[in-house]
């Protein structure tokens, strides 16, 4: 995301500590006189992972090979795309079901915010597939949480998963879907499938 500031308008936000972020620019003079043109940087996205590991993550996937890795494992060969993720973007985490393996999404396990990646890596090295799979659930606790919302930033959800939601069902989980991206700000949900 690339802003063009024209005429050197003061720019303000509500939301978090994306105003600091102009704030910095603000105190280094961008736009030094009425009128003229300031281009800045792109601001890091937002990346939100909303990772499945209820109990079918535990299925081994089929290789060819007498020792093939679960999908879970398979999955965890991800790190480093998301120690990747951690160098340039604002990268969060969401497993679900929670730890319990019921319906209930009561937390995001790692916020969004810069140099996550590690505490997202080690969320999910010590997590393991069992339970349902509450997507709709999942969904709506990132709609309520609401820091997909940023206007000054792109905003993107991931999800990984390899099952179809097994608590409210489909209809809900299409209806939470429908929701976050009919949001005033832009937001890009992209579907990596494990089957």
């Amino acid at each position: 995301m690339l802003f063009l500031l024209l005429g050197c308008t003061p720019i303000t936000a509500e939301t978090g500590d994306t105003a600091d972020v102009f704030d910095d620019y603000e105190a280094l003079g961008v736009c030094p006189d009425p009128g003229g043109v300031a281009y800045l940087p792109p601001v890091p996205p937002n990346v939100m992972l909303m990772v499945d590991r209820s109990g079918s993550m535990d299925t081994t996937v089929e290789c060819g090979s007498s020792s093939c890795p679960t999908r879970w494992e398979t999955l965890m060969g991800l790190t480093p795309i998301v120690e990747a993720l951690g160098a340039s973007t604002r990268a969060g985490l969401t497993a679900f079901p929670d730890q319990d393996g019921e319906c209930e999404v009561s937390r995001i396990e790692v916020p969004l915010g810069e140099g996550t990646a590690p505490a997202i890596l080690q969320e999910l090295s010590t997590s393991s597939p069992r339970g349902f799979t509450p997507v709709a659930e999942t969904l709506n606790l990132l709609y309520r949480e609401g820091r997909l919302q940023d206007p000054y930033r792109d905003n993107v959800l991931v999800l990984l998963s390899d099952g179809l939601p097994t608590c409210s069902g489909e209809e809900a989980a299409i209806d939470a879907v429908d929701r976050l991206t009919h949001l005033d700000e832009p937001l890009a949900f992209h579907v990596i499938s494990f089957a």
